[in-house]
C-alpha cells in the first residue's frame, strides 16, 4: 500500500509557511557542534534544542534572526539568505523555527540544516545560503 500526500495538502502546508514567515513568526537559530547525537526527526520543539544554541555574543543575539522576504514558488518555502555579519561564530546545525507561541516547549521546529561539520567564522559573514530548493521544497 502506498501513503500519498495530496497535492492540495502540500500547497497548505506551504501556504501556511508564508504565512508564518510574513508575520515574522520563522526564525533562523544556530546550533552547537555539542549539538551532534541530539538532533533529528523526532525532535518537535525547539525546548529539545534550546540548550544547544550557539552563545549569545560576538555576532550572534540569542534567538536568531528571522527569515526574511518568504514567499511560495513552485512547491518551494523562499526566502532571503540568512547573515549575521561581523561575528565569530562556530555552528554545527542551523534550525528553523515557528516562534508563534512564547515559550520554547510550544514552539515548533520546522527543520534543521545539519551542516556536515562545523562551520566557522572569525569576524566575518556567518550566512546560510539556500540552494535551488529553498528553504524547503516539497515534492508534488
Amino acid at each position: 500500500m502506498a501513503n500519498i500526500i495530496t497535492n492540495a495538502y502540500i500547497n497548505d502546508i506551504l501556504d501556511e509557511l508564508v504565512s508564518l514567515g510574513t508575520g515574522g513568526k520563522l526564525v533562523v537559530r544556530l546550533l552547537q557542534n555539542s549539538a551532534v547525537g541530539n538532533v533529528g526527526v523526532n525532535i518537535a520543539t525547539w525546548s529539545n534544542l534550546q540548550a544547544f544554541e550557539v552563545t549569545n555574543g560576538n555576532g550572534y543575539t540569542t534567538g536568531g534572526v528571522p527569515l526574511a522576504n518568504v514567499s511560495k514558488n513552485n512547491n518551494k518555502l523562499t526566502a532571503n539568505n540568512v547573515q549575521w555579519p561581523a561575528s565569530t561564530i562556530s555552528a554545527r546545525y542551523g534550525v528553523v523555527v515557528d516562534i508563534t507561541n512564547a515559550e520554547p516547549e510550544d514552539q515548533r521546529v520546522i527543520m534543521i540544516i545539519d551542516f556536515g561539520s562545523l562551520l566557522e567564522s572569525t569576524d566575518g559573514i556567518f550566512e546560510i545560503a539556500w540552494g535551488s530548493n529553498g528553504v524547503l521544497g516539497l515534492e508534488i
